[in-house]
This record gives structure tokens, C-alpha cells and sequence, in this order.
């Protein structure tokens, strides 16, 4: 196998596993108010607004008409979209994960060094 498709099964595998770490999910409901309904404080956000404004931040608090954060406040009526980053739940899904990656490292490596 030559260097070039080494680097590329490399970089394939690479992107594999870092796209395999995403940790946001979207929230999806039929009006801003009802996404909100689902947040919590403490929650990392992701808000897209309907200007297409995108804000990463902890909620710190829920008003009636805005969600808080550190020096943030997004109006309701001015949410687009939002996602919240997940968390683990316990299930041991991370130790999975965590073997997946080393075994796709270990074969990255290989392929770059011709074993």
C-alpha cells in the first residue's frame, strides 16, 4: 500500500472517530415555548436564532420570556433552534467509545507505518 492511501485510510479514520464524539442533540418541538419547556439550568446550549445568530453558553436561568446565560439572554420569541449537549448516562456507552477509538488509532498507525 503506498503513503498516499495510507494518509487517506488514516485521515478517514481519524475523521470516523472525532465525528463519533458530536455532543450535541437538537431539540425539536413545534414553537420556541416548547423548547423551552424542555431545557433546564445547567444545561450547555446551543441557540440558533431566527437571524441566524449562533450561541454556545450554560443556562443559568429560565424566564418566562428569555433563556439566561453568563452575559447572555436570548429572547424566546427569538429562537430558531436549540440543542443541548448530552451527557452520559451511565450506561457504559463511553467505554465503548473509548476501545472504538484506541482500536481505530491503533489501526491508523499501522496503515501509516505499513504493518
Amino acid at each position: 500500500m503506498n503513503t498516499a492511501t495510507r494518509l487517506s485510510l488514516f485521515a478517514t479514520v481519524l475523521v470516523a472517530l472525532v465525528s463519533g464524539c458530536a455532543g450535541f442533540e437538537t431539540i425539536t418541538s413545534q414553537t420556541p415555548e416548547q423548547v423551552v419547556y424542555q431545557l433546564s439550568v445547567g444545561d450547555d446550549v446551543r441557540i440558533v436564532t431566527r437571524d441566524g445568530r449562533e450561541t454556545r453558553f450554560t443556562i443559568r436561568s429560565i424566564e418566562k420570556d428569555a433563556v439566561v446565560g453568563d452575559n447572555v439572554r436570548i429572547p424566546v420569541a427569538d429562537i430558531a433552534s436549540v440543542s443541548v449537549k448530552t451527557q452520559s448516562d451511565g450506561s457504559g456507552d463511553e467505554a465503548v467509545t473509548v476501545i472504538s477509538s484506541l482500536i481505530g488509532l491503533a489501526l491508523g498507525i499501522s496503515l501509516m507505518s505499513g504493518l
